[in-house]
């Protein structure tokens, strides 16, 4: 991969110890600017080797890292109830038969 590089510097360079390459799709979840992004995702029904971050640019979004292209329904649940703005981000094009990918609920 290309990021494979800059880590192997960044490990002799001692600015990390370890990484591990591995690919997921990216979910962008907004939530209203009443509500605490980091309370609401609490409940949030992660998978194994799944797992979400912060963004760096807004305090209401944060990005989960979901294993495959199509959430589970659970997740998709979890977003009807919390009422947020979600989208896949960089997804390949939809397949028909799947859940969309963007919502604004």
């Amino acid at each position: 991969m290309e990021h494979e590089t800059a880590f192997c510097h960044a490990i002799q360079q001692h600015g990390i110890s370890l990484f591990r390459s591995v690919t997921r799709d990216l979910v962008n979840i907004t939530f209203d600017p009443s509500v605490d992004p980091q309370e609401q995702m609490r409940d949030f029904p992660l998978g194994p080797d799944e797992s979400w971050f912060h963004a760096i640019h807004d305090p209401h979004q944060v990005y989960v890292c979901i294993r495959g292209p199509i959430m589970e329904a659970k997740q998709a649940a979890w977003l009807l109830k919390h009422e947020v703005v979600w989208a896949y981000v960089d997804a390949p094009k939809n397949e028909g038969g799947h859940l969309p990918r963007s919502g604004s609920l």
